[in-house]
């Protein structure tokens, strides 16, 4: 047997979608260059927007954010199924990033049964045999009107088709094939042989992100693909069946469209995450200047609270200490501080108080400032507080203060 992964041919349009996430990928390289005390409260939104996303395709009901809850361990009122998808994908993404760290890590036949043991645990009848190949045939039915529309290898052809997947896989980090080209290929021919009686599409995608990752794709962790599978997963089935056709023949099969339309996915994705983060340290730096300007001097989980507050309109202590890795009782400190000195408004008390934005945020003209952060940078945000350049400081969060200081100085918020 042989798989189709040479069944393709470099377009124009893969050229254009190459050369924009090179672009925004150079741009993501130089934002994440120095490790700043934010990119841990980022890579838990886009974690959790991976397995929101990666799990409505399959049809799993849960809002974005009742999946932030849920894999941040709060409980919340939801389908036992809808809610252990969820904790399964994360668990299969934290599984990913830690094969990917590893040295002496290789792709194998354990990495795909581990997978997709991991996310279909605890999930009923329908993934077994659960961490195994099938021994039956399946086949992928239309969502909508229940008709079968593409029947996968034979069971007697299945660990063939497997052995050759792996072997050919295992070998693209000493090919010539842009990576971002092989991903789109390891991602449709996988799903195409359909190894298990369910879940192949998430072992598809978490298999795919591992893969990056491993490449050393450190901007992987900033952006979610599935959210763009996941918003357009009509287009993202139509494709992969245009793709394969009715039913497994290698011979048949035409790569070039599904790699143009994964090529423009990710494009849209990383485009999408540069601007983010853009944006996001225009935000944090605003407050910092703002907070500066006050005479307050400044820590890293200072602004980190302050930007949960203002992105989700509150902030409460478990939201907090997931997002700075801090115990309860630590949050809670921190959080009284900045209540004190005028940046947070406490709304009830004990387990039920959340956070606002304070009194002493109301003036700072944010959004203007913001503004003309991303037109001038951080010295016009400056000249517009100070009427001078900005101070000048190791990272964005040391305007007074250690980067990583925490609250502990005094003197400092």
């Amino acid at each position: 047997m042989t798989l189709p992964t040479h069944r393709w041919a470099l377009t124009d349009r893969m050229t254009e979608a190459l050369r924009r996430i090179s672009a925004c990928r150079e741009l993501l390289d130089e934002y994440l260059a120095d490790t700043e005390p934010w990119h841990g409260a980022i890579r838990k939104q886009v974690m959790a927007s991976v397995v929101h996303y990666s799990t409505k395709i399959e049809g799993n009901r849960l809002t974005r954010e009742q999946v932030e809850a849920v894999i941040a361990g709060e409980v919340i009122e939801a389908p036992e199924k809808d809610k252990t998808e969820a904790v399964n994908y994360l668990r299969a993404m934290e599984w990913a990033r830690t094969r990917a760290d590893d040295p002496g890590w290789h792709l194998s036949h354990g990495t795909l049964t581990t997978l997709h043991f991991l996310v279909g645990q605890n999930l009923g009848t329908d993934y077994e045999p659960l961490g195994k190949y099938r021994e039956h045939q399946n086949t992928v039915s239309d969502r909508a009107s229940g008709q079968v529309i593409y029947w996968p290898p034979r069971p007697e052809d299945l660990r063939g088709a497997l052995d050759e997947f792996v072997e050919w896989a295992r070998s693209l980090s000493d090919a010539d094939t842009d990576p971002y080209i092989a991903n789109a290929l390891v991602h449709l021919i996988f799903v195409a042989i359909h190894p298990f009686s369910d879940g192949n599409g998430r072992v598809a995608r978490t298999l795919c992100s591992l893969l990056m990752m491993r490449e050393g794709h450190k901007a992987q962790a900033f952006y979610s693909l599935e959210e763009y599978f996941g918003v357009n997963w009509e287009a993202y089935g139509k494709q992969i069946e245009r793709a394969l056709g009715p039913r497994w023949n290698p011979a048949t099969v035409d790569c070039t469209p599904w790699i143009e339309w994964y090529l423009e996915a990710i494009a849209v994705q990383v485009a999408q995450a540069a601007h983010h983060i853009a944006r996001l340290m225009a935000e944090i730096g605003v407050m910092a200047l703002q907070m500066y300007a006050a005479g307050d001097a400044i820590s890293s989980k200072t602004l980190i609270a302050l930007w949960l507050a203002r992105r989700d309109g509150q902030i409460t202590n478990r939201t907090y200490r997931n997002a700075v890795d801090v115990q309860s009782k630590t949050a809670s400190q921190h959080l009284q501080r900045l209540v004190h000195a005028g940046y947070l408004t406490q709304i009830g008390q004990r387990r039920g108080a959340h956070y606002v934005l304070g009194e002493k945020t109301k003036d700072w003209k944010f959004d203007r400032l913001v503004d003309i952060w991303l037109d001038k940078g951080r010295d016009g945000v400056a000249e517009e507080i100070f009427g001078v350049p900005a101070p000048q400081s190791e990272t964005l969060f040391s305007l007074g203060a250690p980067a990583d200081s925490g609250f502990e100085g005094e003197g400092r918020i």
